[in-house]
């Protein structure tokens, strides 16, 4: 009875629904029914541009983030979390270091080999160097940067990395002597012998530059920061041009050339080559499911302030364990994919160089004048 009640029903709402349909249709036809005003014209242009990928829109990201906390009301000030939520997602959509082969700057035509001795030659000197030297390498690297990449990528890591570097440079200009040794003179001072003390010269050396409570900036640790906060950028600045100018499978390659002497020594050049290839690959898995984990929880509008005070480190270690285990589940579907390819071992695993860009000489010349000219002046300072 109950299964014949709700067929009836069923179908008395099907004719019904396709009654009315007609009814309007009718309508329609004679000019009696006028559309409908729409209350949202954009609403499928919206829907639209949602589904596309976010990445190189870091502005729509933000406002994303601003309306899912709109509901939370307009007197509530904006808490700590979602300061480093938005710094996050307003960043550059790119993942950083990864290759950009469009548009083609001086730095995508020089061979990869002479990069890597570049590098190397770079951050083996620069820290005996003197600081002249040190911040000319900064100025060339910055220039070379601004001259590289596109302005949505190189201002936002210039921005960070100066910011990393001044907090450096501050922090061990002041906290390197900040607490002197005590010393104790061998003869006791010209008041006491009753010698006449003699005055300072003006041109005289001085050790300490600034002292101030227990703050003291000397000719040492004033040094020491310089060197510090330039080898830190040059450091990550030139492995991001590095990465960003250079295929991983360029690299990889590279580093295989530089590496196959080690062979005679019993060396797995092979293996280490093809580490550096996953590893260079996985980076921006990594980087994509840290920013899609961080957009998920700003879309939710968590509201931070009501949930206590250890409720931010409880989620930040339940979102490091999702991210851990989207990693894992990441990696096993690479290492299927290896095996489905055929994948044996790394002796017997070649890497594709066909879609290869070839260097050019002029370019490879002038990277090695300069090599030769930073290798010069460091031995002459030795």
């Amino acid at each position: 009875m109950l299964q014949r009640f709700h067929k009836h029903h069923c179908t008395h709402n099907a004719i019904a629904g396709t009654d009315q349909t007609s009814l309007a249709n009718a309508r329609w036809k004679q000019g009696l029914l006028q559309p409908k005003p729409a209350t949202r014209p954009h609403t499928h242009q919206r829907c639209a541009r949602s589904r596309r990928p976010t990445v190189g829109r870091p502005r729509a990201l933000l406002g994303l983030l601003q309306a899912g906390r709109a509901g939370r009301g307009k007197g509530s000030s904006e808490s700590i979390e979602d300061k480093v939520l938005s710094t996050f997602l307003s960043g550059s959509a790119t993942p950083y270091s990864s290759y950009i082969a469009d548009p083609r700057s001086f730095l995508h035509d020089v061979h990869p080999i002479i990069k890597q001795v570049w590098l190397v030659v770079v951050l083996g000197t620069a820290g005996r160097a003197p600081a002249a030297v040190q911040a000319s390498l900064c100025l060339v690297t910055v220039l070379q940067t601004i001259s590289t990449l596109p302005p949505r990528l190189w201002q936002p890591q210039l921005k960070r990395l100066g910011l990393l570097c001044t907090v450096i440079l501050l922090f061990v200009c002041i906290g390197a002597d900040s607490v002197p040794p005590k010393l104790q003179t061998r003869a006791p001072p010209p008041q006491v012998s009753g010698l006449p003390s003699l005055a300072a010269s003006k041109g005289a050396y001085k050790h300490v530059l600034f002292h101030w409570g227990i703050f003291t900036i000397t000719q040492r640790s004033l040094t020491l920061a310089c060197s510090s906060a330039s080898l830190t950028f040059l450091a990550l600045q030139s492995a991001s041009l590095t990465l960003t100018t250079t295929p991983s499978e360029e690299i990889a390659l590279a580093l295989q050339s530089l590496m196959s002497p080690l062979r005679f020594l019993g060396v797995p050049v092979k293996q280490v080559t093809l580490s550096v290839l996953l590893a260079l690959r996985f980076m921006a898995l990594v980087l994509e499911e840290m920013r899609n984990l961080a957009l998920g929880l700003a879309m939710r509008g968590v509201d931070w302030k009501a949930m206590g005070p250890g409720s931010g480190l409880n989620v930040i270690v339940r979102l490091v364990g999702r991210l851990f285990s989207n990693l894992f589940r990441q990696s096993e579907a690479v290492a299927q994919a290896l095996h489905a390819r055929g994948f044996v071992s790394a002796d017997e695993h070649t890497i594709y160089t066909g879609l290869l860009h070839k260097s050019r000489p002029f370019n490879n010349v002038i990277c090695c004048s300069a090599i030769a000219g930073l290798l010069a002046q460091a031995f002459v300072h030795l």
